[in-house]
């Protein structure tokens, strides 16, 4: 992997410290538009969330978070 201080003139897709690839600032748009899209197509579409929500498992402590008063740490 490239440095980050290793590219100057084009737009860089990072993670962390390192560059992962390298994008030319002609391109950025295409591409941006690109990935906005794919990202679109895989977002789930639930047609019935009250069905979907009542397979969520909620960890006791939650369901009665917002009942906690005083100086009671959140942990507690």
């Amino acid at each position: 992997m490239q440095n980050i201080n290793s590219i100057h003139s084009e737009m860089a897709i990072l993670h962390d410290k390192y560059i992962l690839g390298v994008i030319s600032p002609d391109n950025f748009f295409l591409t941006f538009s690109q990935l906005e899209k794919k990202l679109a197509d895989c977002v789930i579409h639930t047609p019935n969330w009250a069905e979907f929500a009542k397979d969520i498992y909620i960890p006791y402590g939650f369901q009665d978070a917002s009942r906690r008063q005083g100086s009671e740490s959140p942990g507690a």
